[in-house]
């Protein structure tokens, strides 16, 4: 059952043509093999595995929308997660900044299922409150007593002496302990220093040392590392694991210098072999791109030959079969069957939302689909196209409810009728009424 909250967001992002932040599931038709694979993957990070996963599509095949669906499933499984988009500032190789904004994207992206913004600083706060409480029912206790601060910060350092061994971890514990006291000693000043240095935003280590008393800050050269200090911490808090999904990957393929687009190729070799080789634990890493992107062997990532290696598909998957466990989960289109289905949902959700009962079948959805895409294949058109201009139907039906319906859905076909298309009568003979 959809609760209202799904409900509002389902048809406010269908309205606008976006992908909606919560209910997605309700609308993801076509896909049931990918949500069955995503559920084993999200299980596997939880056990303590890490995975690197590339969603693979053309253009209108949901690419977005999959990336949605998990995203759901990980707040789901109680996952911090953080989505960061390429851009000619944001790559993951870089000597000028670069490489660290994406970083800092990443962490100030980071959300939990109850907490959508500055998610990090939620983490740390609900974690402290926790090594806290282990020590509220002691006699005497007060955190203004300075024997019960002491022996909380020894029960902290005890805790977190697994993230001492990681690269950069000493310092990422030191930042906090410096957190946890200024947590007790209500010090905003030294709460946002301790948050300047887990975003990344300390430009030189002269300020870090004076603020933090710590021996790095992190850089385009070492983030990565902290990355992996991060997701092991969130791990620590009481989390599964930690899902990033990267979007825009073209803007990757499109840096014009070889040798920096093969820096940020062999980084993305270095995240999956990390990831697959058991180097990290509880890391989802998604990218979203293309087959261009993946296969181009001049610029794409088969243009870095130990990547290509990698990323090959199953040379038996074909239109009948996918293989959804492999690095590749490659999208097709929805079948003209799958579509059919989706609207007939895209009615319901819009019937459970305005409380009516539309008058629209099965018979008018491919009416509506012959009318707005006579001389296309329905199919080539992105999805959320053509859900959008279905909703736009619904919305002057729902509020026109003496509108006679075929006097909308037959007015482009008056318009056209001098117009001959050979090819109609066929394709929509292959909708299958349901």
């Amino acid at each position: 059952m959809i609760n209202e909250k799904e409900l509002q967001d389902l048809i406010t992002a269908l309205n606008s043509g976006l992908v909606p932040r919560s209910g997605i599931e309700n609308i993801m038709v076509g896909r049931d093999d990918v949500i069955e694979q995503i559920k084993q993957d999200l299980d596997n990070i939880k056990s303590n595995l890490s995975l690197t996963k590339f969603i693979v599509g053309k253009f209108g095949t949901g690419k977005t929308f999959v990336q949605a669906l998990i995203t759901e499933k990980a707040y789901d499984n109680n996952f911090v997660v953080s989505k960061v988009d390429f851009s000619p500032y944001r790559r993951l190789y870089h000597n000028s900044g670069n490489a660290l904004s994406t970083y800092t994207e990443i962490i100030k992206n980071m959300t939990t299922k109850t907490n959508k913004i500055a998610a990090i600083e939620s983490i740390i706060e609900t974690w402290i409150t926790k090594q806290i409480d282990k020590f509220r029912d002691e006699d005497n206790f007060s955190l203004k007593d300075e024997k019960t601060v002491k022996k909380i910060e020894k029960s902290i350092k005890k805790e977190i002496k697994i993230i001492d061994t990681c690269f950069g971890g000493a310092d990422f514990s030191n930042i906090l302990i410096k957190y946890f006291h200024s947590y007790v000693n209500d010090d905003a000043d030294m709460t946002r220093n301790c948050i300047r240095w887990i975003n990344g935003e300390y430009a030189n280590i002269t300020n870090a040392k004076k603020d933090l008393e710590v021996s790095s800050i992190i850089t385009d050269q070492n983030y990565y590392e902290f990355l992996k200090v991060i997701s092991k911490f969130v791990v620590l808090a009481g989390y599964s694991g930690f899902v990033i999904n990267f979007d825009e990957v073209v803007n990757l393929f499109k840096i014009s210098q070889k040798p920096i687009r093969d820096k940020n190729y062999e980084m993305i070799l270095k995240i999956f072999n990390d990831t697959i080789q058991g180097s990290i634990s509880n890391l989802f890493i998604l990218f979203s791109c293309t087959p261009e992107i993946v296969e181009d062997e001049y610029r794409g990532f088969f243009s870095y030959e130990a990547l290509k290696g990698r990323l090959e598909s199953n040379k038996y998957e074909n239109s009948e079969f996918s293989d959804y466990s492999q690095p590749i989960i490659n999208l097709k289109f929805l079948t003209n069957e799958d579509i059919v289905i989706l609207l007939n949902r895209i009615i319901k959700i819009h019937e459970l939302y305005y409380k009516y009962n539309c008058k629209l079948n099965n018979d008018d959805i491919i009416l509506f689909i012959k009318t707005n895409y006579r001389n296309l294949d329905v199919r080539r058109v992105p999805v959320r196209n053509v859900i959008r201009r279905f909703i736009g139907l619904l919305n002057i039906l729902e509020k026109n409810k003496d509108l006679d319906k075929n006097e909308l859905l037959n007015k482009e076909i008056k318009e056209q009728k001098d117009e001959k298309d050979e090819n109609i009568d066929e394709f929509i003979s292959r909708f299958e009424v349901i």
